[in-house]
């Protein structure tokens, strides 16, 4: 496989990382993922660095497990009220 592409959501309830392929055809095959309950986070704010940052890691893990093959970098969604221009 050719470099992944990564998606990393870190919602209110779950985080989900998406691992995909870039096809020859300008589309993105999924072909690793990622869930987790989110834990450290409350709408959309990090309350727990540190159970966040593992939230973060296992679902990292479970998408390198799952895609079989080691993640270097992500693109991560940031939303939420306390997000300014």
């Amino acid at each position: 496989m050719d470099t992944p592409v990564v998606a990393l959501e870190i919602g209110t309830s779950k985080t989900v990382a998406l691992v995909g392929e870039m096809r020859a055809d300008g589309h993105i095959m999924i072909t690793g993922m990622g869930e987790t309950a989110t834990c450290g986070m409350r709408k959309g704010e990090v309350t727990d660095l540190e159970q966040a940052s593992e939230c973060v890691r296992s679902v990292i893990s479970k998408a390198e497990q799952s895609g079989k093959f080691e993640i270097g970098a992500v693109h991560l969604a940031v939303s939420g009220g306390h997000i300014q221009r």
